[in-house]
C-alpha cells in the first residue's frame, strides 16, 4: 500500500451534474430570495429603536428578535432547553401551541378524575393561566386559525370551548382555576361517551365565516360536526348545534346480540380537515375514512 498527498482540484461551478465534491452545480434558473433582513430591520420592525420602554421590555424583544427565521435561511432544529413548565402529580397527557406560537396548551392529570387546563406564553416562559378543568384525561387539544378559540376533549364525555383572545388581560389570577373557567369557558359539547379528538375547519373552507365549525371523534363510533354561534350581548355566551352525524362502525347484529360487540367495535380516534374542508378520520382498526364537509348556510347541507 502506497500513501501519498494529493492536492485537491479547484471549486468550479458547473451547469452539468456534478462529477465529485468539489464542483457547485448551478441550475439555468435561479430562485428569487427578495432582499435579506438586517439586524437593524428587525429591531426597526420589533419597535426597538425609537421608542422609550422599560427593561425588560427591551429585553424580551431583543430576545424575539433572535428566534424570527430570515426569509430563506434554514430552520435550525432546537439543541438548548429553553424552559421548564411545570405540570401536575399524575403528569401532562396533552399539549399544544398555539397556530401563532405565542402560547402553549397543556393538559397537565392533577389526579384520575381532574384535569387541569393551563396556557403558558412561550415568550416570556411565565403561566398565562391555569383557564379550568376537565372532570378526567384530556385526550387534545386544538387551536383555532386565529388563537381565539381552544377546543378541549376528554374521557368525562365533554368537549369544552374556551375564549383566549384576551387571556393574560382577562384573568385576575394565573392559578386560579375556579374562578378563570368562569370567564373563558365559553361552553361544552355533551358526548354520549368519551371524546378522543376533535378539529376546527379551516376558515378559508367556512362559508359561514362568522361561525366557527369544529368535528369531534367520539367512542360511540360517530364523528359529529358542530356549528358554534358566540354572542356577545348581554353576557357572552355559546350555542351550538350538531349539523351532522358520520358513523365509521359498521354494526354486525350478530356480534351485538352474542355480546361481544366491544371486541370488534370500531371508533374514530384522530381527525384532520385539509384545506378545501375535506375531513380525515382514522379509526381504530387502522382504516382512514374520508369524508367532504361543504359548509354553504346554515344548517350544513352536505356531508358525503
Amino acid at each position: 500500500m502506497e500513501i501519498s498527498f494529493i492536492k485537491p482540484p479547484p471549486k468550479g461551478v458547473v451547469q452539468r451534474p456534478s462529477l465529485n465534491v468539489f464542483e457547485e452545480e448551478i441550475g439555468s434558473r435561479f430562485i428569487e430570495t427578495g432582499p435579506q433582513k438586517t439586524d437593524a430591520d428587525r429591531k426597526k420592525a420589533l419597535g426597538v429603536d425609537g421608542e422609550k420602554g422599560d427593561a425588560a421590555d427591551m429585553k424580551l424583544r431583543e430576545k424575539l428578535m433572535g428566534w424570527e427565521r430570515g426569509f430563506g435561511q434554514p430552520c435550525l432544529i432546537p439543541n438548548k432547553l429553553l424552559y421548564r413548565f411545570e405540570s401536575e402529580e399524575f403528569g401532562c397527557f396533552a399539549a399544544k401551541f398555539s397556530t401563532k406560537g405565542k402560547y402553549l396548551a397543556a393538559a397537565c392529570s392533577e389526579s384520575e378524575k381532574k384535569c387541569i387546563l393551563k396556557i403558558f406564553n412561550v415568550e416570556t416562559g411565565v403561566l398565562a393561566a391555569a383557564v379550568g378543568t376537565h372532570q378526567g384525561v384530556i385526550h387534545e387539544l386544538k387551536w383555532s386559525m386565529t388563537d381565539d378559540l381552544l377546543l378541549s376533549v376528554s374521557n368525562d364525555s365533554m368537549a369544552k370551548l374556551w375564549l383566549c383572545s384576551d387571556i393574560e388581560g382577562t384573568v385576575a389570577s394565573t392559578e386560579d382555576y375556579t374562578e378563570n373557567e368562569k370567564k373563558l369557558l365559553l361552553g361544552s359539547l355533551q358526548h354520549p361517551s368519551y371524546v378522543y379528538s376533535a378539529e376546527f375547519l379551516p376558515e378559508f373552507a367556512n362559508k359561514l365565516r362568522v361561525n366557527p365549525v369544529a368535528a369531534t371523534a367520539c367512542f360511540d363510533g360517530k364523528v359529529r360536526i358542530w356549528v358554534i354561534t358566540i354572542e356577545d350581548e348581554p353576557v357572552r355566551q355559546m350555542q351550538a348545534y350538531c349539523a351532522a352525524e358520520m358513523s365509521v362502525d359498521q354494526v354486525d347484529q350478530d356480534i351485538v346480540d352474542s355480546g361481544h360487540y366491544l371486541l370488534t367495535h370500531t371508533y374514530p380516534t384522530s381527525l384532520v380537515f385539509d384545506d378545501t374542508g375535506r375531513l380525515y378520520v382514522g379509526d381504530s382498526r387502522g382504516y382512514i375514512h374520508v369524508w367532504d364537509v361543504i359548509v354553504i348556510g346554515s344548517p350544513i347541507n352536505h356531508v358525503s
